[in-house]
């Protein structure tokens, strides 16, 4: 597989590996454009058509070929998976001496002005091409199952100074000694089968050398749950987000949980690691996104309101209602559950109406008075693992009798809500009517 990233990427992917020689001479220009004068060759083995010259804005390096590839267009300004990296110049080999038509790159880049695409003098520069078996004249975009070959120069291939015109060669063969075609990388726009998200198993064969991917689409930031069993042979199991970078690397590949992942488009690489004979492969995957749990129930009920059904929205089966005497007041359990596969913080706002002539005490088990935090919509629980949850214990009563008006209406609204994805929550209301005797 073609050389990843590495900087922010776990993993062991190769750098690009050059054995270069760049001819710089600089000229002071009176304008902000630069001009680069090209020199890559020969490649006669390699079957160039199309050159694009990327620049890696962040210094991360470059991701290498797979499927995050597919549809890129082919023009300056187009992000090379990652929107850090950038296309700066797309051309065609060249038809002329010092070599063979067709064979290598001589071009000259004029008006070049990189901080239009956010780099900056000194940012690395690499040679990506792509070889006539595998593209059209006059194509818009890299097509599926398209191999792109890469070379990436030494220290000083990287963006010139503003205003300057650079010379930059790598010649090889009879025309020079700085160019390996050895240093040359090259991988595959893999096309990527979709996951079955149902939990059902997906068998799949890898040659020897080999990488296939799959790809899935997380519409919530969710837990996600990869499952490699290894029928036969060996491999080594990543997974990359629609940059191509590279978000985890499976440490065992008998069973594994990928940490929480943000909403996006994501590819799971396999590659069979041996080299010498094949691999086969099962894999099970789910998700779980977030999912906060509210249950209620007053003093009196003997099961409690809720449980397992979630609704944003106020509905019947999340209401509670009670009805007292000013002076008595009245108890009510609320419960908060995490009901993800995954570990949680769960955060809870309030809205009350008729409040002036209530007060209210709100205790949590295992950490007592919560009652400001409630009423102020700044309370959060501590981290519930997968399935557990706390107790709120509310007290709610009139103020003093002779103050209380002949009839008193409490409607409390509560939502529960996830700290990794405020979108999953669940609501709960609590009304209550009291009568004062006294009136």
């Amino acid at each position: 597989m073609m050389g990843m990233r590495t900087n922010r990427r776990h993993g062991r992917a190769k750098l690009f590996v050059l054995a270069v020689g760049l001819i710089l001479s600089s000229v002071t220009a009176g304008r902000a454009e630069s001009t680069i004068e090209l020199q890559v060759g020969p490649l006669s083995s390699a079957d160039p058509a199309l050159g694009l010259l990327v620049v890696d804005t962040a210094g991360d390096g470059v991701a290498g070929a797979g499927p995050w590839l597919s549809g890129l267009a082919l023009a300056p300004g187009a992000a090379f998976g990652s929107v850090d990296d950038i296309v700066v110049a797309v051309f065609p080999t060249t038809d002329a001496v010092p070599w063979p038509s067709g064979t290598g790159f001589a071009t000259i880049l004029n008006g070049m002005d990189f901080a239009e695409w956010g780099a900056s003098a000194g940012d690395r520069l690499h040679l990506f091409w792509l070889p006539s078996t595998g593209i059209s004249t006059g194509a818009a975009t890299v097509p599926t199952g398209v191999t792109i070959s890469s070379w990436a120069g030494n220290e000083d291939f990287v963006v010139p100074d503003d205003g300057t015109t650079v010379s930059m060669a790598a010649l090889g063969g009879s025309l020079g000694d700085g160019f390996d075609l050895t240093a040359v990388e090259s991988g595959t726009v893999e096309p990527a089968d979709l996951l079955p998200s149902d939990g059902s198993s997906l068998e799949t064969a890898i040659g020897a050398g080999e990488t296939v991917y799959f790809s899935f689409e997380l519409a919530r930031p969710s837990a996600l749950s990869l499952a490699i069993e290894m029928t036969s042979g060996v491999a080594d199991a990543r997974v990359f987000d629609a940059s191509g970078d590279e978000v985890h690397h499976f440490s065992d590949l008998s069973g594994d949980t990928v940490s929480t992942l943000p909403r996006g488009f994501y590819y799971l690489a396999l590659t069979e690691t041996s080299e010498v004979a094949g691999a086969d492969a099962s894999i099970v995957y789910t998700s779980s996104g977030f999912q906060p749990d509210v249950w209620l129930r007053r003093a009196g009920m003997r099961n409690f309101r809720g449980n397992d059904r979630y609704d944003a929205r106020v509905r019947g089966f999340q209401t509670v209602r009670a009805r007292t005497l000013s002076h008595r007041g009245q108890t009510l359990v609320t419960v908060l559950e995490n009901d993800a596969e995954t570990g949680d913080r769960l955060g809870m706002r309030s809205w009350i109406g008729g409040r002036r002539n209530f007060r209210l005490r709100v205790f949590e088990r295992g950490r007592g008075n919560v009652t400001g935090a409630i009423l102020s919509s700044r309370y959060r629980t501590f981290h519930l693992g997968a399935g557990e949850r706390t107790v709120l214990s509310s007290r709610v009563y009139t103020r003093l009798l002779r103050r209380a008006p002949r009839r008193s209406r409490l409607n409390w609204i509560f939502l529960a809500q996830s700290l990794n994805d405020p979108a999953a929550r669940d609501r709960g209301r609590f009304v209550m009517t009291a009568v004062n005797p006294a009136r």
